[in-house]
This record gives C-alpha cells, structure tokens and sequence, in this order.
C-alpha cells in the first residue's frame, strides 16, 4: 500500500493563461480616476463653511449670500415700511379709551395723561383754558381736533394736520368779550409762542396756595420762564398774587400777550 501524500506548504501556482485572463477581466484602479471621482462629486455639493478664528471678514464675494427681492426687508416680510416718527399725545376736555391708545401705537404715538414738555400734540374738541390746553399754547405746539386721529389711524403714520386743527370762534370770541379783549385767534396765538416764548428771560414767583402755584409753575415753564421756589430778594421777578393777580398768567397763556397794567394789585 502507497504511503499517503505529503501536504505542500507551498502556494499552488496557477498557469499562466488564467492570470492573464484574471488581469483583463479586473483592470487596476489608478489614483488618477479616484481623485476624479471625488472632484466630479464635489462639484454637486455647496461649498464648505471655512472656521474664522478672531475677528476675520466672510469672503469677498460671499458664496452663501441669497439676495432678496426688490422691496423686500431682511426678515422677509414683503415690502420695507417708512418707520413712524415717535410723538407724545395728551387729551384735554374727554378722555382717551385704551382700545384707541393701543391703535394709536400703529403710527408711533404715546398717550400720556398729565402735560410735559415732551408733549407734541393736544387733544381737544373746544376751547376751553384747562391746564393741557394753556400749556400747549405756550409751548407752541399743535392743538387738534380728535378726528386728526382717525386720519392718522386710516394712513397708519402721521398726515398734515392743517385740516384738523382746533378753530372754536364761538369760545374764541366769548373769551374776548368776557375779558375786554381785541378779537382773539386761538391758532395766532400758538403761531406767536412758536416763534418766541412769552416768558422768556422773565421769573416768576406766586404767593397762591399750592394747587395754583402748580398749575402756573407748569405755564411759566412751558412759557420759556423761569419758575422761583423762594421768595426773591431782588426786584425783577413777575411776583403773582402780591403785585398782579394770578388772572394774569392765565389771560396771557391764552392770549400771549402780559397785560401789566389790567391786572396790576
């Protein structure tokens, strides 16, 4: 009996025909053709983010830029509105209701209840010599009538108010005849304090009791004057209540002109 063959630890050499025939069929991948590949793929991908260390500019031209279209904003929301110029609104004689403060906010007004001197329009529908009025006369500022509101509200931003300003003839003239006065024009008035202040250079000292001294400290100031806390120690000072009377000042915030010598005590 032969004896049993002896494993080889060699590799079993294939012929030469089918190595051939294996080197045609599996041709060799060259690095050329990768990089190829990977540059075709590129192309079809967006551009990577490169990482800016410190304070470095984006690229110039900016590949992630989108334009927007013609009259479109940057958040996107159709067409750029004209930002409304801020004002400050106070009522005088009627009370404005919050649902019409909150619409007055479309075309950037605040509504305040008491008079400051950052006041720009009042609110009224007659004439009468309130506190917010008289200051508003002083002040030179616009006195409208409420339907100026409505107007604003419809063009959501402030239109000419020349339309809607306050022209009361009836009080207007009534006011006149009660104090003897020349035929009296509330919007002359305010036309003469916006050119210059009825005050101005002048102080005011008034011994009245401390509702009065408030409410004509509030005119003086609107008037460009200069209200006194003390009792002065120099002549000069318009002092009301002990060398005019307090009638004075109101008759002047009306009429914008210091009758001295009607209303001296």
């Amino acid at each position: 009996m032969p004896p049993p063959p002896v494993p080889s630890h060699r590799k079993a050499q294939s012929p030469a025909g089918v190595d051939e025939a294996r080197a045609i069929a599996t041709p060799a991948r060259s690095p050329i053709a990768k990089r190829s590949v990977l540059e075709v793929l590129d192309e079809d991908l967006p551009p990577k983010r490169r990482r800016l260390h410190g304070k470095q500019p984006p690229p110039t031209p900016n590949p992630f830029h989108v334009p927007l279209p013609a009259g479109a904003d940057s958040k996107g929301k159709g067409k750029k509105r004209r930002k409304c110029r801020p004002t400050c609104w106070t009522a005088t004689g009627f009370v404005l209701d919050p649902a019409r403060r909150k619409q007055m906010k479309a075309f950037g007004a605040r509504v305040v209840d008491e008079w400051s001197s950052k006041v720009t329009h009042v609110v009224a529908r007659s004439f009468r010599r309130t506190t917010k009025l008289m200051c508003a006369v002083c002040a030179g500022i616009r006195v409208v009538l409420p339907s100026y509101i409505d107007a604003c509200l419809a063009a959501r931003d402030l239109v000419d108010d020349s339309p809607f300003l306050l022209k009361d003839t009836e009080n207007e003239a009534s006011f006149a005849q009660k104090h003897g006065l020349p035929p009296f024009s509330l919007q002359a008035s305010i036309g003469a304090a916006s050119s210059k202040k009825l005050l101005s250079g002048r102080s005011v000292y008034c011994f009245g009791n401390p509702a009065e001294r408030q409410e004509l400290q509030a005119l003086v100031e609107a008037a460009g004057g200069r209200w006194l806390k003390r009792k002065p120690r120099k002549d000069g000072a318009l002092l009301l209540g002990k060398d005019y009377a307090l009638e004075l000042l109101r008759e002047a915030a009306c009429t914008q002109v210091l009758r001295l010598d009607a209303h001296k005590l």
